[in-house]
C-alpha cells in the first residue's frame, strides 16, 4: 500500500494493518478506535466492494487490527470512502496476476473483444504509475470511434459557383460579373447542405493526435501498442480534413448542452475531455484517476475464443461462441415460473463433421493447485469448485447427439509454466465417461496468457483430435 492506495492482484488475499484508516493520533491504545474505524470502513464501502468482487473482513487482537481483502477476478481501480473524513480518499487497485505484459500480449493478437470499462464513480486520489498508459488509449479510443459514428449532421449554407442554378442564385452578380466576362457556366449559388460539426471533429483530431503521440512512445510494450497505433491512425484518417484544434471550455459547455444526446455522444465527449486534461486510469498517473474495471474471466474467455477460431479454421470446423449468444440452450421448467437457471451457455463449441468439441474457459487457480499437489491434500473448497466445473462441462455434453463429444476445461497459466508442462508431457489430463451408447472424452488443460499462438495451437490440435 502506498499512502491512500491499496494494491493487490486478482484472485488473491492481502492483510493490511488498519492504522492507515486513521488520520489522528489514537493514543497509547489505538486498537479499540481502529477496530471501530475498520467496521465503519466496511460499512461505508460494502456495496462498491461487493460489486467489484472484493471481500473484506476485519480481525483484531490485543496487538493489531487487520483488514483482510480478498479479490475476485475483476481487475481495475475503485474509490473507497475513508471512515475518518467521509470522503473518497482511498483507492483500491487490483492488477492482473499474470501481469500487464501478458494481458498486452493477448490483446495484441486477440484484438478488443474485452476492454476496460469506465465506472460512474468519483475519481480516485493520485497514485504512482502502476498501469501502462496504453491501457487508457485502449479504453478511450473505442468511445471516440463510436462518437464519430454517431455524430449527427446539421444543415449549413454553402456559397459557391455551379454550372447550373442551385438553391438561391445571385442573378445580379451573375449578370454583372459572370456574363460580362463570358463566364456563363459559373452561376453564384447559395444552398443548404449537410455538414458534420467541424469544431467537434477538429477536437477529435486533436485528441487522437495526443493518443498517437503517447502510443508511439510505448512501442517497446509489444504488439498491442502497434495495433493501437494502427487503430488510432485509422480514426485520424476519418477527421484528417479538419485541422486539429484544442477545444475551449466554452465549446465543451455548448456540446454538453446539446439536446437529445445519446450515450455514445456523452461518452465520446468524456473521452475527449479526459484526454485533454491528461487524466489517466486510476493507478496510471499523477492526476486523479478514472475508476475502471475489466473482468478477467471474460478476458480469458475471449483469448480462448481466438485460439478456438484458429483450431476450427485448421480442422474444418464451425465455431460458435457464448459471447455472441450462439450456444444458448433453453431449459424448459414445469411450471415455467418455477425455474431458476433459464438456459445453458457453453463458452465455445466447435462443430465438425465427425466430432463436437466443447471448450469451457476457467480463470481459476485450480490448474496450479491440481498440478502441484496430490488430490487428497487440496483444500476442500477448491475440490468442490472443481467438481462443479466438471459437472457443468459434462452437462453441456448432453446438448449434442450423434457425434463423438470432447469436453475440455481450459485454465490459464504463465508462459514458463506452460513450457515446463510441455517439456514434461503434462499439458493434458484425460478421462472418459460412458453415457449409454456414447463415450464422452473429458480433457483438462492449460493455455498461457501469452500472444505466441502458433506453438499453443500446435499442442491443442492433436490433443483435441485425440480426445
Amino acid at each position: 500500500m502506498n499512502g491512500s492506495i491499496i494494491e493487490l492482484k486478482d484472485s488473491s488475499t492481502r492483510e493490511i494493518d488498519a492504522s492507515f484508516l486513521s488520520i489522528a493520533n489514537l493514543g497509547r491504545d489505538p486498537n479499540p478506535r481502529l477496530a471501530n474505524l475498520g467496521h465503519q470502513f466496511h460499512k461505508a464501502n460494502a456495496g462498491v466492494l461487493r460489486d467489484f468482487g472484493v471481500g473484506c473482513d476485519i480481525s483484531f487482537s490485543e496487538k493489531q487490527v487487520v483488514l483482510k481483502l480478498t479479490s475476485g477476478t475483476n481487475v481495475g481501480a475503485i474509490p473507497l470512502v475513508s471512515p475518518s473524513t467521509g470522503k473518497t480518499e482511498i483507492g483500491l487497485i487490483v492488477q492482473p496476476r499474470f501481469g500487464w505484459s501478458g494481458v498486452g500480449s493477448v490483446l495484441g493478437v486477440a484484438g478488443w473483444k474485452i476492454v476496460p470499462q469506465l465506472l460512474n464513480l468519483p475519481l480516485l486520489p493520485k497514485s504512482e504509475k502502476k498501469i501502462p498508459s496504453w491501457v487508457l488509449s485502449l479504453t478511450l479510443l473505442p468511445r471516440i470511434e463510436q462518437l464519430l459514428k454517431q455524430l449527427q449532421r446539421k444543415f449549413s449554407y454553402t456559397s459557391e459557383d455551379t454550372s447550373s442554378p442551385k438553391g438561391q442564385v445571385n442573378w445580379t452578380d451573375y449578370a454583372v460579373k459572370r456574363v460580362a466576362k463570358f463566364q456563363m457556366l459559373q452561376v453564384p449559388c447559395r444552398y443548404p447542405t449537410l455538414k458534420y460539426n467541424e469544431e467537434l471533429k477538429s477536437a477529435i483530431h486533436y485528441t487522437l493526435k495526443k493518443h498517437l503521440h503517447s502510443l508511439q512512445n510505448q512501442v517497446a510494450s509489444g504488439p498491442v501498442v502497434l495495433r493501437l497505433i494502427q487503430y488510432c491512425q485509422m480514426l485520424i484518417q476519418q477527421v484528417a480534413e479538419y485541422p486539429a484544434s484544442r477545444p475551449s471550455h466554452l465549446l465543451f459547455d455548448r456540446w454538453q448542452k446539446t439536446p437529445l444526446q445519446t450515450n455514445f455522444f456523452k461518452e465520446g465527449l468524456q473521452a475527449i475531455q479526459w484526454t485533454i486534461e491528461e487524466r489517466g486510469l486510476a493507478g496510471l498517473g499523477e492526476l486523479e484517476g478514472i475508476p475502471w474495471q475489466m473482468p478477467m474471466e471474460q478476458f480469458f474467455e475471449g483469448w480462448l475464443e481466438t485460439l478456438a477460431h484458429k483450431v476450427a479454421f485448421l480442422t474444418g470446423g464451425i465455431l460458435k461462441t457464448g459471447r455472441l449468444r450462439q450456444t444458448i440452450a433453453p431449459l424448459s421448467w414445469q411450471p415455467t415460473f418455477s425455474g431458476s437457471q433459464k438456459y445453458l451457455v457453453p463458452d465455445l463449441v466447435i462443430e465438425k463433421e465427425d466430432q463436437v468439441i466443447i471448450l469451457d474457459a476457467k480463470y481459476k487457480y485450480h490448474w496450479e493447485e491440481i498440478r502441484r499437489s496430490p488430490w487428497g491434500t487440496i483444500e476442500e473448497s477448491i475440490k468442490e469448485q472443481h467438481r462443479n466445473d466438471l459437472l457443468q462441462v459434462l452437462a453441456y455434453s448432453t446438448l449434442f447427439e450423434g457425434k463423438p463429444i470432447t469436453t475440455c476445461l481450459v485454465y490459464p497459466c504463465t508462459w514458463n509454466t506452460w513450457k515446463s508442462l510441455k517439456s514434461r508431457d503434462r499439458l493434458c489430463h484425460q478421462a472418459t465417461l460412458g453415457a449409454g451408447t456414447r463415450q464422452i472424452n473429458l480433457l483438462l488443460t492449460a493455455v498461457p496468457m501469452s500472444g505466441n499462438t502458433d506453438e499453443v495451437i500446435a499442442e491443442l490440435l492433436p490433443m483435441l483430435k485425440a480426445g
